[in-house]
């Protein structure tokens, strides 16, 4: 089972994106932390994430801050950049970071399981991106 955490300032986008995924019986959605000061305490305490869904535009500590930590401190933990940006200076921001992976808030719910598979198995994935830079 692939264990995720997702970061998202956006109660409603984490409770939908959660119902979403638990219905693939490869995940399993272990928590969930509304901004990006919240992850490494999390990290701290729990130590059964694979994956983190991470968006980019939160409070307190943005997702390319955050990701930035988690990369430093929990460097076998994958990080998705999960967003509505899709402009070139996020993805590359994310990239520096230590995402592997990019995907939209708008795509489709097997585009993101797809990513959440393939970078699980340290393969970079980016659909539906307008610019196809890799990460």
């Amino acid at each position: 089972m692939i264990k995720i955490l997702i970061v998202d300032d956006n109660k409603i986008v984490r409770s939908s994106i959660k119902t979403l995924l638990v219905l693939n019986p490869k995940f399993n959605v272990v928590g969930e932390c509304n901004d990006g000061e919240t992850v490494i305490p999390y990290l701290k305490e729990n130590d059964n994430v694979d994956i983190i869904l991470m968006d980019i535009s939160m409070p307190k500590l943005n997702g390319i801050e955050a990701t930035k930590l988690v990369s430093k401190h929990f460097p076998a933990i994958k990080v998705i950049a999960f967003t509505m940006h899709k402009q070139d200076s996020y993805i590359k921001n994310m990239k520096k970071a230590g995402a592997m992976s990019y995907v939209l808030k708008t795509d489709d719910i097997d585009v993101i399981n797809n990513t959440i598979i393939a970078t699980f198995h340290s393969d970079v994935f980016i659909e539906n991106i307008d610019q196809k830079e890799d990460l």
